[in-house]
């Protein structure tokens, strides 16, 4: 794999989503049970304090960031021509191949952009029958290049750990 940060013409650096691999992109699945393997849902907790901590508010002002951000043009002429992007109301809509300023949180929502397809593949058991093994693949739904970050190697490191993540 080689190095997510690339410098180009103009000397300035800049990071490419497809550069990072997704760790796991490929998860075996039961269709029977889903692909989580049952009920994702009653692990959720609610969190009731109000408190804030120093860091969290170090946390909302790297996540206001504001971020260059160079759009992918779609693969082919089916796929969706435009990426729009909301977080609390704020928005950012801009046509694919672009070159857009946005906030960090916003460039959050992009990585996690994943989409999750079946994938079957011909497998053959110890007993010499065939059959299919089939795995969920996680691809990025709007790949992107990270053209200008102010936190320099602090935010390629947060973006590489998000688009590592399989969802």
């Amino acid at each position: 794999m080689s190095s997510a940060y690339k410098t180009n013409a103009n000397e300035r650096k800049s990071f490419t989503s497809e550069d990072v691999e997704i760790i796991s992109p490929e998860i075996a699945v039961n269709v029977a049970q889903g692909a989580l393997g049952g009920d994702a849902i009653g692990n959720i907790e609610i969190q009731t304090d109000k408190t804030f901590k120093a860091t969290d508010l170090e946390t909302e002002k790297f996540m206001a960031d504001m971020l260059e951000v160079q759009l992918m043009e779609a693969g082919d002429e089916n796929e969706n021509q435009w990426v729009e992007v909301k977080v609390n109301g704020l928005g950012y809509t801009a046509r694919r191949g672009d070159c857009i300023a946005m906030r960090r949180s916003h460039v959050a929502v992009l990585a996690g952009a994943k989409d999750l397809r079946l994938k079957q593949i011909k497998v053959v058991a110890e007993d010499g029958s065939m059959g299919y093994q089939e795995r969920m693949v996680a691809k990025l739904v709007y790949p992107f290049s990270i053209v200008h970050d102010p936190a320099g190697r602090k935010g390629a490191d947060w973006l590489r750990q998000l688009l590592q993540n399989r969802a």
